[in-house]
């Protein structure tokens, strides 16, 4: 599956965890939705999270799509304050 965004709708920031919500496309498909969440847990990269919700137009969970935070393997979320 592909998921593509088209829409950022809201982004916001409560202390060190961000939450985007936006509009995009599965496999070239309009009207799904999804909500990503980063959490940064300190430098350089330590234990930082990343989850994704993804819904199709009919507001169902995308399971393939979808994923509650989990620890990266790599990289590094920085939410500058």
């Amino acid at each position: 599956m592909r998921l593509k965004s088209t829409t950022i709708e809201t982004v916001w920031v409560v202390g060190n965890t961000a939450t985007i919500i936006g509009r995009a496309t599965v496999n070239g498909t309009d009207g799904y939705t999804f909500r990503l969440t980063a959490v940064d847990n300190g430098e350089p990269g330590r234990d930082d999270l990343y989850g994704l919700e993804v819904l199709d137009p009919d507001g169902n969970i995308v399971g393939d799509l979808t994923y509650t935070p989990v620890v990266l393997t790599g990289g590094n979320v920085q939410i500058h304050k």
